[in-house]
């Protein structure tokens, strides 16, 4: 029987993305992961064959339009800049495919809903479960599994995301959840940007977990040390070079200034 290809989802607003303290960090993380067989699953940042990887796919995801009235206004880059920037950052590692199944799933959506016109386009609001419904209908074979910071996760089993229990159930608790000193409050589908304990997160799976038992049984909680509070309000604020080259990778500083994107259009 064919083994179904496990895929990671990834979305983040890349506005811009960070370095190896936040969203190259994770993203490097996850595709580090292997698992043992029993879905047990361990860090390994070596060239070892014998290891199988978790993922057959780690899919970042930069966000076409945010879901949060309140996020849609730092969308001040285009969607092709930050998907271009997501490349030079994290296009190179392995398993990683940065998709612009975002923009797509507006388009599926709009077809499904019958929508022509540009005004009604605008006006659509497309959430993570129109997503998830999208690429399975595409590909019914897959198995994903959802990353995500834990101040994201909590807005979402407090219901605060649209049709978040579709989500869970969609996924069968299948969530890998990043725990920062910081939250960067760009964080895709975040609405808060609060630092989250594992204390406060292990209560919360078990306050919902008769809505979603597979939750409990499915969910993975990582703390990776090398992760920092750097953020990306912090680097499109700043023209310091030298703060930027910390903060974020070098081909990203490079398209920013080319483009004159953030304080460069200055």
């Amino acid at each position: 029987m064919q083994t179904s290809r496990r895929v990671c989802l990834f979305g983040t607003s890349a506005n811009p993305p960070t370095g190896m303290g936040g969203h190259k960090g994770i993203i490097q993380h996850l595709s580090s992961l292997t698992s043992d067989g029993n879905n047990e699953l361990t860090t390994t940042l070596s060239s070892s064959t014998s290891a199988q990887k978790s993922f057959d796919e780690i899919r970042v995801l930069p966000v076409y339009r945010h879901m949060f009235a309140e996020k849609r206004g730092n969308q001040v880059v285009s969607y092709d800049d930050r998907l271009e920037m997501c490349r030079l950052a994290f296009g190179h590692l392995p398993n990683v495919v940065v998709s612009d199944d975002e923009r797509n799933c507006f388009d599926w959506v709009a077809e499904k809903q019958g929508i022509t016109s540009a005004e009604e386009k605008q006006a659509l609001r497309v959430g993570t479960a129109d997503l998830l419904d999208m690429i399975l209908e595409n590909d019914p074979s897959i198995e994903l599994t959802l990353a995500l910071g834990a101040d994201t996760f909590m807005d979402l089993t407090t219901w605060k995301w649209r049709r978040a229990k579709d989500i869970i159930r969609i996924l069968k608790g299948r969530f890998i959840v990043f725990q920062r000193k910081v939250q960067d409050d760009d964080d895709a589908n975040s609405s808060s940007g609060t630092v989250v304990t594992e204390e406060e997160l292990q209560k919360r799976i078990d306050d919902i977990k008769e809505d979603c038992p597979d939750l409990k049984r499915n969910i993975i909680i990582e703390n990776v040390s090398y992760l920092t509070p750097v953020s990306s309000s912090s680097a499109r604020t700043s023209l310091d070079e030298n703060y930027l080259k910390s903060e974020i990778c070098v081909g990203v500083l490079e398209y920013m200034k080319q483009k004159k994107l953030y304080q460069f259009a200055s």
